[in-house]
């Protein structure tokens, strides 16, 4: 009995409250104990690397935000490190090639962007063969083009690396992502630019790639390589230009007039 107010509490108030606050323990505790115990992402990726590129390793872990260790694995890193893939990317860009989304969607498990989907390594170095950076880069931008037929009705549908290379249609935003995944997969740093009106009108997405020292642009919807004044040419003079980074939240306005828009 409360002795201010004469109010006994039930037993049965008594019991749920024991039941709500141990079921409130329990859950507390089923996410600090695997957060205790699981070992460190980075040690983890470390491990996976072979001792001699650990050195490396460590470098370029550093240099990219920890939100994106959970994109890959040390084999996978290795891969740049080793002569594997092609091309390493220079200092300061492995966020552009190590990014990687990793959700699945319905259209199979393979991650939307898909760098380290096998297949899609193979072939991104199939077409690189014998080329260099710069060769290589228009090379893929030229066959997203020619290989992946515009499909307007995809739109709507989930972007993932496999469906791409199985179904190979897609319109400009899945191109774009597509050709960002071929890029990264051999060590090119790439990301994505989308573009478009203020009034309710179709925009477009295409992709910069780092090579020569300097964002380049690629078009594989329109098959169009490091040609920014084309969009003036054909009439499209967009009110924004964002180079976007979805992994990692980024998204910051390129200059207009590397597009030639006033």
């Amino acid at each position: 009995m409360n002795e201010k107010s004469g109010f006994v509490v039930p037993r049965k108030v008594k019991v749920i409250r024991a039941l709500l606050a141990a079921a409130f323990l329990l859950i507390v505790l089923s996410i600090a104990i695997p957060r205790l115990t699981r070992p460190d992402t980075k040690e983890k990726i470390l491990s996976e690397v072979s001792p001699q590129y650990r050195t490396q390793a460590e470098k370029v872990l550093g240099e990219i935000p920890p939100g994106l260790y959970n994109d890959f694995s040390g084999e996978e890193l290795e891969r740049f490190l080793d002569g594997t893939a092609p091309f390493t990317p220079p200092e300061g860009l492995w966020k552009y090639v190590l990014s990687n989304k990793t959700a699945s969607t319905n259209a199979g498990n393979a991650p939307p962007y898909g760098w380290n989907y096998p297949p899609l390594f193979n072939l991104a170095r199939s077409v690189a063969e014998g080329k260099d950076e710069r060769q290589s880069t228009e090379a893929l931008t030229i066959y997203v083009h020619q290989k992946i037929s515009y499909n307007v009705d995809d739109a709507s549908r989930p972007y993932s690396a496999n469906r791409m290379m199985e179904e190979k249609t897609g319109v400009c935003e899945q191109k774009t992502k597509f050709l960002i995944a071929l890029l990264r997969s051999i060590g090119i740093p790439a990301r994505e630019v989308e573009a478009g009106y203020i009034a309710p009108q179709p925009g477009h997405a295409w992709v910069e790639a780092y090579v020569d020292g300097g964002w380049v642009m690629c078009d594989p919807t329109n098959g169009f390589f490091d040609k920014p004044q084309i969009f003036m040419t054909i009439g499209w003079n967009f009110d924004y230009v964002h180079a976007t980074e979805p992994d990692m939240g980024e998204s910051y306005t390129v200059d207009r007039k590397k597009y030639y828009f006033p």
